[in-house]
């Protein structure tokens, strides 16, 4: 490497078809002494070569790095204190590194990296063109979440700042995304559920309908009527509907009716009954006590257990 930089320093702001540069796959790689002798390279040649330069998408090196959520936390202080690197440019997306950073980032010092950062002039209140701060971009942080929100709260980060499409604050970026931890420690450190986002749902109101939504995940359907041999039932999740049962057969059909055909077939979710012309989606396998055994076809394929008394359908275990 050495002896081509010597020969033609400028192979330094060659990229590839990914627009990346020596520099980037070399953190890629967390190979830490090709970083160091790729940036004195970089300060050696300053009127040649520019650590600063951009991709097609406004892409700066930093970008790249915080995007790497194994980059070892020595290369990126390395980088964070080359003389003259920018901290905080914003892509096209009006995206900064400490965005991804806060997202991406999975080391458990995230917090060390996160203080060089701003106190070298990363603003912790950064908006993106959908209005998202670093705060915001953490909570899709799937290991230390925690870590770097306290980070940024410590250093001058605006808990409350709404963003995003919907206009949420980061405790209702939490909450959707079932954040518990992150819940606790937004409210700790003076988050406001009573913000309303553009839908005019505060975080109390968005809590009860993701608990709503999360009951509704854990069964599969419920009895609502039954008249006769046809009870009627209503279905949650991919097939959401009310749907009938013939208790005589066991099979539970669309409260539409289809008609036609001299085979059965699968098509979609159904199965195509020749003897009734319907579509069916299951049928009840056994019956013990209050307790039935039904064979469910189409995305919800394979075998469930249906409480009659309260008329709950949850999968076998």
């Amino acid at each position: 490497m050495k002896q081509i930089l010597d020969r033609d320093v400028t192979q330094l702001t060659a990229i590839n078809r990914q627009e990346q540069t020596a520099l980037g796959i070399a953190c890629i790689k967390n190979d830490i002494n090709m970083v160091n002798l790729i940036l004195e390279y970089y300060d050696r040649y300053r009127d040649k070569v520019d650590i600063n330069q951009v991709t097609t998408k406004g892409d700066h090196i930093l970008h790249w790095v915080c995007k790497i959520s194994a980059i070892e936390d020595q290369i990126l202080l390395n980088l964070l204190k080359f003389n003259g690197i920018s901290v905080d440019p914003k892509n096209f997306d009006q995206t900064t590194p400490l965005h991804y950073f806060c997202s991406y980032n999975h080391s458990l010092t995230c917090a060390r990296v996160g203080k060089e950062f701003i106190e070298r002039g990363a603003d912790p209140n950064a908006k993106t063109s959908q209005g998202e701060t670093p705060v915001h971009k953490a909570m899709f942080n799937n290991k230390v979440r925690v870590f770097m929100v306290k980070m940024l709260l410590e250093h001058r980060a605006i808990v409350d700042v709404r963003g995003g499409q919907l206009g949420d604050t980061p405790l209702h970026y939490a909450i959707r995304l079932s954040r518990r931890d992150l819940v606790e420690c937004l409210l700790s450190s003076g988050s406001d559920y009573r913000i309303l986002n553009n839908d005019g749902n505060d975080c109390l109101t968005l809590a009860v309908e993701e608990d709503a939504r999360s009951d509704h995940s854990a069964k599969t359907a419920q009895i609502v009527d039954i008249r006769g041999c046809v009870a009627t039932i209503d279905y949650y999740g991919s097939w959401s509907g009310r749907y009938n049962v013939d208790l005589n057969s066991g099979y539970v059909f669309p409260q539409d009716s289809f008609n036609g055909g001299c085979q059965e077939f699968y098509l979609n979710e159904y199965i195509y009954e020749t003897s009734t012309g319907q579509y069916k989606t299951a049928q009840i396998i056994s019956m013990q006590g209050c307790s039935a055994v039904i064979q469910f076809y189409g995305n919800w394929s394979g075998q469930y257990r249906e409480d009659l008394s309260s008329g709950y359908i949850l999968p076998q275990r």
